[in-house]
Order: C-alpha cells, then structure tokens, then sequence
C-alpha cells in the first residue's frame, strides 16, 4: 500500500482507510452470500494485473 501511494503520489492514510472500507464491504458481502449459499463455497481472487507480460494474451 506505502509503494502504491508513492508511486502514483496519493495520501498513504486515505488509501489505509480505504482499504479498511473495502474489507467492511467484503465481509458484509461474504455474510449475505452465505447466507444464500448452500453448501461449500470456494473463493478464488486473481491479482493478475496488466503489468505483467503473460497477463496480457500477447507473445
């Protein structure tokens, strides 16, 4: 989060405290789903991001 801040010049808290929003809003949604869900469920999060060569499809 610090490297993210520095490197695209934003406030280090506020992204902190965004970031603490974002994990709120998750586990409210996370709670909800469970209980719509019956069953196991598996979550799977892709960090892929376009910086990465084999992420963009190109050779």
């Amino acid at each position: 989060m610090r490297n993210a801040a520095e490197t695209f010049g934003l406030d280090y808290a506020n992204l902190l405290e965004a970031l603490g929003e974002l994990e709120d809003a998750w586990r409210d949604y996370l709670e909800v789903l469970s209980g719509l869900v019956k069953g196991e469920v598996a979550v799977i999060i892709d960090d892929t991001v376009d910086h990465k060569e084999y992420s963009r499809g190109g050779t």
